[in-house]
């Protein structure tokens, strides 16, 4: 375990040890990329249940996506702890409380907190020995429909605020609440208070993780663009993608962030004609709610699930390398290939003096910012110890590039994600084999970025 990953698990065990009934849920910040869900998987689920004040885990997530990029690591880890099992079933987690095993619910924040078989679930507990966990808590956290506007950015007249409820409910039986975040919102951030007595806490304030220490563990801002042109973002994406995989000659692969269905939108199934008129090489994944479908180069179509399109896109060797989506895979999930994003959609979310709210929009840009090397996380994480500079590598092919429909909101992120979360490559180092450079050289690479700035039209 690294020191940033021992700080961080440690905060959370000295939380744990000194709970005491307080009506809050304690809420943990680390950057995107650092492995919020890994380490809650590794080790705070097994402190849980050793602990022996745990026999119920709930963990959830506000996407399906999520759940499925983690369920095997899940199922690996509690396979480990004596009587314990792990489902992503509500009703067999539910039969197994009746009998008093011990398991590990892992669900979305719409079977647990909306559905009816939640409230079934929420009777079951009280009398018990349970813990939530909550991931991507910014998400759905929202106390109040009077702090919907400030927290999310729009109106939501019918807004119930069922997470808040249910937990609010759940604090007077277990004081075991947790959530996890790297965009907290205004309430989490103590800015907003919220709606009713549960409150929200950022537990770890002293001993946050700041996106500056893990630049030896993640990718490197490179640039960004902003049009109002979805045609001419969608064509300079895929001109960008093959240039980069030509230079760097490794896979980068795609995300096309596309529009719900309306007049003028462009949405997955429009973008893909586009697409397959446009590229030289390359099979394209959507996946949506509707579909998830792989589009071969050739012109076969396959249905598959969500596990196969994110191994397909992280294997190097496989021809996927465009995936349109519209709101998955927008948090929590690792694509390392994915160095390249074009947004078409024309959010614009602020608040009520103007202000941009960005943390959704902050998210969807950590997709890019999962360390590309050449090779899987795993292997990084084992053989080299998610040190970037212990790769010899092409550094090229680890920065990431943005090509954005233009709005003050998608702008207010990106000023943001450059400044305080994405780190930048080292312009003394050579971006292709990492020697250092010397002045002169350094200038001439220096000069080469700004001609590309001027021929895709980068904003200053």
């Amino acid at each position: 375990m690294s020191k940033l990953q021992e700080r961080y698990n440690n905060s959370f065990k000295m939380t744990f040890d000194k709970i005491k009934k307080d009506n809050k849920v304690k809420v943990f910040q680390a950057p995107m990329g650092f492995g919020k869900t890994f380490n809650l998987i590794t080790e705070w689920i097994p402190y849980a249940f050793n602990s022996d004040n745990i026999d119920y885990v709930i963990l959830t997530a506000p996407k399906t996506d999520i759940i499925t990029d983690n369920i095997e690591l899940l199922n690996d880890i509690v396979s480990c702890i004596g009587g314990v099992v792990a489902t992503t079933n509500v009703k067999e987690f539910m039969r197994r409380i009746k009998k008093g095993k011990k398991t590990v619910l892992y669900t979305t924040n719409q079977g647990f907190f909306v559905e009816k078989k939640g409230d079934e679930l929420q009777s079951l507990l009280v009398g018990t020995k349970f813990v939530v966990f909550c991931d991507e808590f910014h998400t759905w956290s929202t106390s109040s429909r009077d702090n919907y506007l400030e927290n999310l950015g729009h109106q939501a007249s019918k807004f119930l605020a069922k997470m808040y409820t249910r937990l609010e409910f759940l604090a007077k039986h277990s004081s075991y609440l947790f959530a996890m975040t790297a965009t907290p919102n205004w309430e989490v951030s103590g800015l907003l208070p919220t709606g009713g007595k549960l409150k929200y806490e950022l537990a770890n304030e002293d001993a946050k993780i700041l996106p500056f220490e893990l630049s030896n563990r993640s990718a490197w801002m490179g640039n960004r663009v902003f049009k109002t042109g979805k045609l001419e973002l969608i064509e300079d994406t895929i001109k960008h993608s093959e240039r980069q995989e030509e230079l760097c000659k490794s896979k980068n692969v795609a995300i096309i962030v596309c529009e719900q269905k309306g007049d003028g939108n462009f949405t997955p199934q429009d973008v893909l004609p586009i697409l397959q008129d446009r590229i030289t090489y390359g099979d394209i994944a959507i996946s949506t709610y509707d579909e998830i479908t792989i589009y071969t180069k050739d012109g076969n179509t396959y249905k598959v699930e969500d596990d196969d399109v994110l191994e397909k896109l992280n294997d190097f060797e496989d021809p996927l390398k465009y995936l349109l989506c519209v709101d998955k895979f927008a948090m929590g999930v690792n694509i390392v290939t994915a160095k390249t994003m074009c947004i078409l959609k024309e959010s614009n979310r602020a608040r009520k003096d103007g202000s941009a709210v960005i943390e959704n929009a902050l998210q969807v840009f950590g997709r890019l910012l999962r360390p590309n090397c050449g090779m899987s996380l795993s292997k990084f994480y084992n053989d080299y110890d998610g040190d970037l500079s212990k790769v010899e590598f092409e550094k090229e092919m680890n920065r990431m590039y943005f090509f954005c429909y233009d709005t003050n909101m998608w702008r207010a992120a990106m000023d943001d994600f450059e400044n305080n979360i994405a780190p930048k490559m080292n312009i003394d180092l050579c971006p292709m084999c990492g020697a250092k450079l010397s002045k002169i050289a350094a200038a001439k690479f220096q000069k080469v970025e700004n001609t590309l700035d001027v021929e895709f039209g980068i904003a200053s």
